[in-house]
């Protein structure tokens, strides 16, 4: 018997990957809504610190109210999940503008 081996059961991983998609999606509108409202989350370096500090300042929330669970990972990947916004954001824009010409956007 190998008691190294601890089968996940079903429901476990189902839950295991349901937050891990979900920390990460969710956050996706993040990438395009921060750089609308702060001009500096328009550069890659402001819009990581910025939605570093807002993911911060929800986890911190999370942990003084007793509401939620206040976790490294959901940092992590909430911001990954902006990020991936973000990037979305810019390849857009820049589809955008080579459609319409160099003087649009």
């Amino acid at each position: 018997k190998n008691i190294l081996k601890y089968p996940l059961s079903d429901a476990r991983a189902f839950y295991d990957f349901r937050n891990l998609v979900g920390n990460v999606v969710l956050f996706v509108p993040l990438g395009w809504i921060l750089p609308y409202f702060l001009p500096f989350a328009r550069k890659t370096k402001g819009f990581l610190l910025s939605a570093a500090a807002l993911i911060v300042l929800v986890e911190f929330t999370q942990a003084f109210t007793l509401l939620g669970y206040c976790d490294f990972d959901d940092l992590l990947l909430n911001v990954l999940g902006g990020w991936i916004g973000f990037i979305l954001l810019s390849v857009f824009r820049k589809r955008k503008k080579k459609q319409k010409g160099p003087d649009s956007l």
